[in-house]
């Protein structure tokens, strides 16, 4: 199992579903920061990346994945919380 840091809940959290390269990973959305999860061939898990909100005010509560179609299908993942801001990570 997995515990973030921030000792906060987790409102969200994505699996990467829709592309078969990518759909090792998963995300999860709390306090200000959203994680990017790889789990690993053996069951572990991974955090690729966190993305920290520079509002301190901000609570995300809802993560979900997209793909830049323009970008080889990249994964894109779009958070969103209490402060009203969506915001897309590439």
């Amino acid at each position: 199992h997995v515990r973030e840091d921030h000792g906060q809940p987790i409102f969200g959290l994505a699996m990467n579903l829709g592309h078969p390269r990518r759909n090792n990973l998963f995300a999860t959305a709390g306090s200000n920061r959203a994680t990017i999860y790889e789990l690993m061939p053996g069951g572990d898990v991974e955090a690729r990346h966190v993305y920290v909100d520079q509002d301190e005010v901000e609570s995300y509560f809802t993560v979900a994945w997209s793909f830049a179609a323009w970008a080889d299908d990249a994964p894109l993942l779009a958070v969103a919380g209490q402060l009203g801001i969506v915001r897309v990570l590439d």
